[in-house]
Order: C-alpha cells, then sequence, then structure tokens
C-alpha cells in the first residue's frame, strides 16, 4: 500500500482535480530546460469535490494521458485532493523514541488522536524541539485510505507507477521557496484559488501547520467578488489566531501572504493590500520558467515536480 511521504525520488508528477489533469516531469540536471507541462479535461460528474465518481471515465482518461504524455511504466507521484486530507500538531511521550513514532501514532488514532475518517493513511515529521521545556511534537500528516487506495488503483490502471502522495500545502511552498518568496525561518501564509474552492495554509519554518480548504458556496463567482474575498480573508484571520495564539503561544505576525492559483489572484492582491501589514506577493512561475503561457493555476504541479529538484 503507498503511503504518504516527505522522501525524495524520481517521479512524473500529476495533479487530478474535478475539471482536469494537470501534468508536469522536470529533468533535474538542466531544471528549468526541458520542463514538461500539460493538461488535459475532465468532464463533469467524474470527479466531485475531490472524491472519484465515474472511476471507469477517469481510468480511460488517464490512459489517454499516459499515450498522450509518453509515461508508460513510469513512477507517478500525485496530489491528494484539497478537502482530502488533514494536517494536525501532536504531542507524543518524551519517552517514545524516534524508530516507534509511526507504530505510536497508529496506535493513537481513533483513541487519542481522532481524525475524521476511521481508516488513515498517513506520515509524520518529527518537531525540532526549540525550548528546553518545550513538549515532543510531530506533524501528523493524514488522508483517508480508501481514497487514496481509490485514486492509486485508477492511476495503477493507466500503466504507470503510483509510488507518492503529497499534499498541497509542501508542493506550493516549495515552489514559492525557489522563487524566493518564503524562508526556512519565517511563517508564511498561501492561499490558493481554485475553480471549486480556496486552499489556506499556514507554513511554519518550512513546515505546513495548519491547512484549510474553503469550498466555494453554490452562489459564488470566480470573479472579483467583495463576499468571496471577504469570506477568505476571515478565514485567514481566524487561522493566524489559532495558529500563533494556541498551537506557538506567541503573537508573532506572518511575514507574507502568498496567492496563487486562478487569476482573480491579482484584485486579491489589492484587496488585502489595505487589510494586512503583511508582505502580499504572487507566487508566479514564469519568472523561474520564462515562458509567458505558464499560467498560476500549474503551481500545484510545478511545486510538485520541484521535489526532484531540491
Amino acid at each position: 500500500m503507498m503511503a504518504l511521504s516527505f522522501l525524495r525520488k524520481s517521479f512524473c508528477n500529476i495533479v487530478i482535480e474535478d475539471d482536469c489533469i494537470r501534468y508536469c516531469q522536470v529533468n533535474k540536471r538542466q531544471f528549468p530546460y526541458g520542463t514538461k507541462l500539460a493538461v488535459k479535461p475532465i468532464a463533469k460528474g467524474i470527479i466531485e469535490e475531490g472524491k472519484i465518481i465515474d472511476e471507469t471515465g477517469l481510468s480511460l482518461i488517464l490512459q489517454s494521458c499516459v499515450e498522450d504524455w509518453q509515461l508508460h511504466r513510469k513512477k507517478v507521484r500525485f496530489i491528494v485532493p484539497d478537502g482530502q486530507s488533514v494536517v494536525r500538531s501532536v504531542v507524543i511521550p518524551d519517552e517514545v523514541p524516534a524508530k516507534h513514532i509511526h507504530g505510536y501514532l497508529d496506535m493513537e488514532i481513533g483513541a487519542s488522536i481522532h481524525l475524521p475518517f476511521q481508516q488513515p493513511v498517513f506520515d509524520y515529521h518529527l518537531m525540532p524541539n526549540k525550548e528546553v521545556n518545550e513538549e515532543k511534537r510531530v506533524l501528523l500528516v493524514a488522508a483517508e485510505e480508501t481514497l487514496v487506495h481509490q485514486f492509486e488503483q485508477v492511476i495503477a490502471q493507466a500503466n504507470v507507477y503510483p509510488e507518492e502522495a503529497e499534499i498541497t500545502a509542501l508542493s506550493l511552498w516549495r515552489l514559492s521557496a525557489y522563487l524566493g518568496l518564503a524562508e526556512d525561518n519565517e511563517s508564511v501564509v498561501i492561499i490558493h484559488f481554485e475553480k471549486q474552492g480556496v486552499h489556506i495554509s499556514i507554513i511554519h519554518h518550512g513546515i505546513p501547520m495548519l491547512v484549510h480548504y474553503l469550498p466555494y458556496d453554490d452562489n459564488i463567482e470566480l470573479t472579483n467578488d467583495d463576499y468571496l474575498f471577504t469570506e477568505v480573508y476571515r478565514e485567514v484571520d481566524r487561522l493566524q489566531d489559532f495558529h500563533f495564539f494556541t498551537l506557538q503561544q506567541t503573537n508573532h505576525a506572518t511575514t507574507s501572504v502568498l496567492l496563487s492559483g486562478e487569476n482573480i489572484i491579482h484584485s486579491f492582491q489589492l484587496f488585502l493590500s489595505s487589510r494586512m501589514t503583511s508582505r502580499i506577493a504572487i507566487v508566479d512561475a514564469r519568472k523561474i520558467m520564462d515562458d509567458e503561457t505558464i499560467v498560476p493555476s500549474m503551481n500545484k504541479v510545478l511545486g510538485l515536480a520541484l521535489k526532484d529538484v531540491l
């Protein structure tokens, strides 16, 4: 069974969304030269809210992608759909040695660690202890096992090998760091607009401490909508308060707010500039790719592919 992973290998990279499949493959030694990018539309009703509705239909589209992009028998890395993964900071006893942390978490999930699904697949990252008396913590990243397994099966049916799943927050932070927009020693908010919802994450010292997916109301159109902007701003403010007062026990402000995704990010940048004192920047991959045709909606798959470079 494939697992969520922090490890680095060489892969072709795909992001499967409700309306399309995005693909990226990089040449580690020549990046950004030789980078391959592509998009394949998905008909409505095949995937809804990150869940596969029509497995046969998705399998046929993936088989077409494998043919068109020449991916036969290659290893695949993909992103767990937004809204279908959970990130938690978990305190563990000091006496639990590093080699037994996975077993401890496996035992405590469902007992002292509560997740919104019964059977998770998970990975973790041991947090560094910055203070003498600070509790021992791990960052737990989990997704529903049946959902990840379903994506794994459909991908495998297309004659490729799904070997690793990741979350949006890590991919977007990786791209932001490569662009020089985020440093390992700071805290940033990353806001990524998609057609079905907005992904918000708080990255502290390179680690996604809080991840939240906010689906749009049925009556919202992805335009320069003050109602949408206000809702997103309020959610960001709420998450910042929770992170810095509850998890970190400090009121340090984030140094940057990074915007990614659909084209309304430019209008949202103007909206935020009159409401926040943090630096507000747009994650623009064209600065490294030297390709004006690249759109911000490709940021997730580019960040995923950068795992082979960094």
